[in-house]
């Protein structure tokens, strides 16, 4: 999966993150993206085909880290060279069920 942006847009995901207020403009090619607070969960990305979206959910704490990961990529990414959310063996927060997801800047 792959969702493109400004650094403006990948600041608000971030934003959005620690906040979860629903559904974003960020270009997945596909559809949107809703963050969900689910305590004490693990982060789950994943693609839900009937409404469309890329939903990622998690505990606030792991949905922090995913944020702070989020805005440091919208400050120091460079246009064009993807930066990939995905889940390896043991990795800190991400569930093993995560869609891997390339970001890209736009701008």
């Amino acid at each position: 999966m792959e969702v493109s942006g400004a650094r403006a847009d990948f600041s608000a995901w971030a934003q959005e993150l620690r906040r979860e207020r629903g559904l974003l403009p960020l270009d997945t090619g596909k559809g949107a993206i809703r963050c969900e607070t689910v305590p004490g969960a693990r982060m789950t990305i994943a693609w839900t085909a009937p409404a469309r979206e890329l939903l990622v959910r998690g505990g606030a704490e792991w949905m922090d880290i995913l944020a702070e990961n989020v805005e440091g990529f919208a400050h120091d990414g460079e246009v064009g060279t993807p930066w990939h959310i995905e889940y390896f063996k043991g990795h800190a927060y991400l569930a093993p069920s995560c869609v891997p997801v390339a970001c890209v800047l736009a701008d």
